[in-house]
């Protein structure tokens, strides 16, 4: 049995390394296209492994566009072989409301309204915002709600994400 968290700690290892190889294979392709590639992951979806790319425009994203990219980037990530001759399943996707992780996602959603979820509730016990997000730097993220900015210690977000409101 001691071998199995080696295993575990060397299959995130080579689940990391499919999804570098696959983004190096493909990024200029969808940068060409007029895209960002946002986030590359290979993960466990419904029984088979997926390498999903998520990309982004400030145009915005749909169907067609996730279509595109996906045939056009085909072929170099096969070439590429990042997952060693293992099946998977290729998909391109929109950002959608997945969570800002890193300063080029900060970046690319600037003037944009976010939810905010926060651990420690404030301003009245809320624990949910919606704002435009005007600014952030190494420990708070700054929104701006009903034209007051109100800035959260990243320390008690749990997380933020694109609002997409219905």
């Amino acid at each position: 049995w001691a071998h199995i968290p080696l295993l575990l700690f060397e299959s995130r290892f080579f689940m990391a390394d499919v999804a570098v190889l696959a983004g190096n294979a493909a990024r200029e392709i969808i940068e060409n296209l007029g895209f960002e590639m946002a986030d590359v992951e290979y993960v466990r979806e419904d029984g088979q492994m997926c390498l999903n790319f998520y990309i982004r425009s400030k145009a915005g994203v749909n169907i067609d566009d996730c279509e595109t990219v996906s045939r056009a980037i085909d072929e170099a990530v096969e070439n590429a072989n990042p997952t060693s001759d293992k099946p998977y399943c290729l998909c391109v996707s929109t950002w959608g409301d997945r969570a800002l992780k890193n300063d080029a996602d900060f970046n690319f959603f600037i003037n944009v309204p976010v939810e905010i979820k926060i651990k420690k509730a404030i301003l009245g016990k809320k624990k949910k915002f919606v704002g435009l997000l005007k600014d952030f730097d190494e420990v708070s993220v700054t929104v701006e709600i009903d034209n007051e900015k109100t800035v959260f210690e990243k320390s008690n977000i749990d997380i933020i994400r694109p609002y997409i409101g219905f």
